[in-house]
């Protein structure tokens, strides 16, 4: 993301009152724990590490529709 990174999103999100309920889940190339405390740290709904290959993508998006419906 050119203007900001993915934590300073989340806490934009946080910080304002219109924006604050929205369910946020990250997803992520990076599975470091810090990473992953941050992001929950600053209200992440979830936090998920990409998948390496199509199949688990497509089981990660379905997952993720099922648990927004």
């Amino acid at each position: 993301m050119p203007r900001m990174n993915g934590f300073e999103l989340l806490s934009y999100f946080r910080q304002h009152r219109a924006l604050a309920g929205i369910p946020v889940v990250v997803l992520s190339s990076s599975a470091q724990p810090g990473d992953r405390a941050q992001a929950k740290a600053l209200g992440a709904t979830d936090y998920l590490v990409k998948p390496s290959s199509v199949e688990d993508y497509l089981d990660m998006a379905t997952s993720l529709i099922r648990y927004m419906a």
